[in-house]
């Protein structure tokens, strides 16, 4: 079985033959997840734990290579897919939100000098969202609300918890999603991290797209955090993605915010911190 590591920068997919795979064989950019890095905080675990839980394998490829040209022939944008895979899930959340939001109106501008350091001084509140046993302290009131999702994606979950926080005149935004697949979905974390980055290269007016991931692990759930930066209709932007996978239930939260507000950063930072999943798998 071959295996894939996916360059965060450009999007191609190297071939992993060896432990010493650190740069992407297209555009000579480090790879952010290499092995030797990636081993650093698993001391104990071999390269081929590493190709099965850090990289894609070549089946997984295929299936992609197969949707993506049906994608294409369809017409469809890739972030609303007719496939059942977590990119769709993902790819309509990212999308949604921002339009949630209203940061994508042209009449809607940022600039540091207008908010005040008061402005960051948000209700705190400790908050368990949904079924599935995901907790975060947030600076926003979260609000429970459904997606829109296409019915092939839907007929592919068994149960679909969303929650959303903001403001039209604030410069931070969040998502999370807490999804139940039925038994039979084939399931990939690395798709889902993949999906991700897709769904938000595909949004109109984006550009500068950039971003690095890391392997995580939530209360023994395994993930990743996703840390990018991009342009939007002349406007500088930066996210922050946090996704985990067990069994059939994924978890996503999503932060997007603007950087040049002093302090905004270790605000989402601090929230990234406090996620935790304590999940009952009888549920």
């Amino acid at each position: 079985m071959k295996y894939f590591l996916t360059c965060e920068h450009c999007g191609h997919k190297n071939e992993v033959t060896s432990e010493y795979l650190t740069f992407c064989e297209s555009c000579a950019k480090k790879l952010a997840l290499n092995y030797r890095d990636w081993q650093k905080k698993h001391l104990n675990a071999t390269l081929t734990e590493y190709m099965e839980k850090v990289c894609v394998s070549e089946v997984v490829v295929a299936r992609e290579t197969r949707e993506e040209k049906a994608l294409v022939k369809d017409g469809w944008s890739h972030w609303i897919g007719i496939s059942q895979t977590l990119a769709v899930i993902i790819g309509l959340g990212l999308f949604i939100l921002p339009i949630y939001l209203n940061i994508t109106d042209l009449k809607y501008t940022l600039e540091a000098s207008t908010y005040s350091t008061h402005s960051l001084d948000y209700a705190w509140k400790e908050s368990t969202l949904g079924s599935f046993g995901l907790h975060i302290n947030s600076p926003l009131p979260l609000e429970q609300t459904e997606l829109p999702l296409p019915e092939n994606a839907m007929s592919a979950i068994d149960m679909m918890e969303s929650f959303v926080g903001g403001s039209e005149s604030g410069p931070l935004g969040i998502m999370a999603n807490s999804v139940k697949y039925k038994p039979g979905i084939e399931l990939s974390l690395e798709g889902a991290a993949i999906g991700t980055v897709n769904a938000i290269k595909s949004i109109p007016g984006i550009s500068d797209f950039n971003y690095r991931q890391e392997a995580i692990e939530i209360s023994g759930v395994d993930g990743y955090e996703q840390f990018g930066s991009y342009n939007q209709n002349n406007r500088s932007l930066r996210f922050i993605n946090v996704i985990a996978l067990k069994d059939l239930v994924f978890w996503q939260i999503l932060f997007t915010y603007d950087p040049s507000l002093n302090g905004m950063q270790d605000l989402v930072i601090k929230s990234v911190q406090s996620i935790d999943i304590q999940y009952n798998t009888s549920i």
